[in-house]
């Protein structure tokens, strides 16, 4: 799916902006604070109802603003849409095609995106958060009824921790267990399946983009004992859980081991490196999603050129160029010696809020 108009006020420093971006390359440029990565901060904001920069969404509402609205106007080969949403510090509204929505994953669906932005290496040596997050957007994108499931078991769990707080017998906890028990192992066994695919995707996309980390592997660790069913294995830690106050064992603990050979990656690669293996993991992602999903997927890419080398810069920029999807750079300087591998592309001016575009 690829943006045709974008139309953002009051978010942050941008105001009334109005433009139309290339069906391919968009390239952002000028100077730190410009308000380049507030612009693809809000297509974020659309496609995930989220941002990536902060927990906080009224946080990316101008100061003095009553609220923040970002509207695009999208197509494909297929079909057309738009998209809009609108945040005040109280709550959103969304619409899709003029029709109000119930949950922003209704905007997701059909705006699949994938932020790489220069905290990315979190992904490899960040906490297992970062990662089961990173999987179950993946799944939720593949999967129609994903999003159900896993609201499902969130309430599950939280139902499950509540009554680990406030004390609740152990005829109550077995009741919510057998509950909460077979929506975990179903929430895993997605995920695994999931990883399965990521694996030989990751095989063939390091040969192209990153031949030195072609021996990454991926493996799915599940949050309880391997020897047990996971409703035996809460009964089991119950007197435990019961002094932490919150359940220890389930797919909420699952983690994506991330490893070079039989090395876990964040011991081994540099920093450098733990950007680039999280790179290949969001292209992998990416190619996924391209094969499955509805709509073609977004790139968002701020700050390429940060922690790689020139060899890996180029190859990056030749893959997504050769991608045939969407794609947004944000730079202070662009180098010329890029040009050919970025190919074709649109080129805008960013400063002060405000969006111009180069004529080449």
């Amino acid at each position: 799916m690829a943006i045709r108009r974008l139309r953002i006020d009051s978010f942050r420093n941008l105001k009334n902006l109005d433009f139309a971006p290339g069906i391919g390359a968009n390239l952002l440029l000028g100077p730190n604070g410009a308000g380049k990565t507030s612009i693809i901060e809000a297509i974020a904001m659309l496609g995930r109802g989220r941002s990536f920069r902060t927990p906080r969404p009224a946080d990316c509402i101008t100061h003095g603003a009553a609220r923040f609205r970002v509207v695009a106007d999208c197509e494909d080969r297929r079909s057309r849409v738009i998209l809009g949403l609108e945040r005040t510090p109280r709550g959103w509204r969304a619409r899709l095609d003029g029709r109000e929505c119930r949950q922003l994953a209704e905007l997701a669906v059909c705006l699949p995106l994938v932020v790489i932005e220069p905290d990315m290496h979190l992904l490899i040596s960040g906490g297992p958060r970062l990662r089961r997050r990173y999987l179950d957007w993946g799944v939720f994108h593949v999967e129609p009824d994903f999003l159900t499931h896993w609201q499902d078991h969130e309430r599950a769990l939280r139902q499950f921790n509540h009554a680990l707080h406030s004390g609740s017998d152990d005829r109550t906890l077995a009741s919510l267990a057998r509950t909460l028990a077979p929506l975990a192992e179903r929430l895993h066994g997605a995920r695994a399946a999931y990883t399965e695919r990521l694996v030989a995707t990751l095989v063939r996309l390091a040969i192209d983009v990153a031949p030195a980390l072609s021996d990454l592997t991926l493996t799915l660790k599940r949050g309880w004992p391997a020897e047990c069913p996971l409703f035996e294995a809460i009964l089991a830690g119950r007197t435990r859980d019961r002094r932490y106050g919150h359940l220890r064992r389930g797919a909420h603990r699952d983690d994506l081991a991330i490893c070079r050979g039989s090395t876990p990656a964040q011991t081994i690669l540099s920093r450098g490196q733990q950007k680039l293996a999280a790179l290949l993991l969001q292209l992998a992602q990416l190619e996924l999603w391209r094969e499955r999903c509805r709509f073609a997927p977004l790139v968002l890419v701020d700050d390429p050129l940060a922690e790689l080398d020139r060899e890996h810069q180029v190859r990056v920029l030749a893959w997504l160029n050769n991608s045939g999807l969407q794609f947004w750079l944000t730079a202070a300087d662009w180098p010329a010696a890029l040009d050919d591998a970025l190919g074709d592309h649109t080129r805008f001016h960013v400063e002060h809020g405000g969006v111009q575009q180069v004529v080449q």
